[in-house]
């Protein structure tokens, strides 16, 4: 899974400046010449404008790129269970070994007299 995000922020900013003079020269005397800035004039009304424009235009862009990206794991586990089966039949040989050995004993009590007189 990947996620991208792109944040983007513009910020524009404007500052106005502007300084304006004006000035307006008139002669005194009108039947006389007069001198601006190195100029004559004769009978004449001057107007002087000045502007001065300080404009400033500013932009800020700020981009923020985000991503998230996940990866994703798969564990597999083999498991091989081993189940034996023994297929046993039941083993009653005890039981004929334990009649074989009471016969033996009982041989053995009935004829005690015999046997004693062998020793």
């Amino acid at each position: 899974m990947q996620k991208d995000s792109v944040v983007e922020v513009v910020k524009t900013e404007i500052k106005y400046d502007v300084e304006t003079h004006e000035i307006e020269v008139t002669a005194i005397d009108s039947t006389k010449e007069f001198v601006v800035e190195g100029k004559k004039y004769f009978n004449a009304r001057i107007k002087i404008k000045k502007k001065k424009d300080n404009t400033i235009y500013s932009e800020d862009n700020k981009v923020s790129k985000t991503s998230l990206k996940q990866s994703k794991t798969v564990i597999k586990e083999l498991k091989k269970d081993k189940v034996k089966t023994v297929d046993k039949k039941a083993s009653y040989a005890w039981i004929s070994w334990l009649l074989i050995l009471l016969l033996i004993l009982y041989t053995i009590w009935r004829n005690r007299r015999r046997l004693i007189g062998l020793l």
